[in-house]
């Protein structure tokens, strides 16, 4: 399998080794795989930008309908911070 980095991810990658963390790029790569494998809640990506502006359009949309126009409700996770925000707090 081949992985390409960023530069920046690739500095850090070569910096390990360097410092000596690390017998080479695979093994800082292996461990870094290993540890994603062992956190206790998998990682849930974050949505988009034009997701959270998606979502936000949706739920203007609602606000400026008459609560009788309203057919179906919003999904909860429609007013999850990380769907309104980019702040990711």
């Amino acid at each position: 399998m081949n992985v390409i980095l960023t530069p920046e991810l690739e500095r850090l990658v070569q910096q390990k080794v360097a410092n000596g963390e690390f017998a080479s790029p695979e093994a800082v790569i292996e461990a870094a795989v290993r540890e994603l494998a062992s956190s206790p809640t998998p990682a849930v990506p974050l949505p988009t930008s034009e997701q959270r502006l998606a979502n936000l359009q949706a739920l203007f949309e609602e606000i400026d309908r008459e609560p009788a126009q309203r057919t179906t409700p919003l999904p909860d996770d429609v007013f999850d911070r990380e769907n309104l925000y980019d702040d990711r707090a």
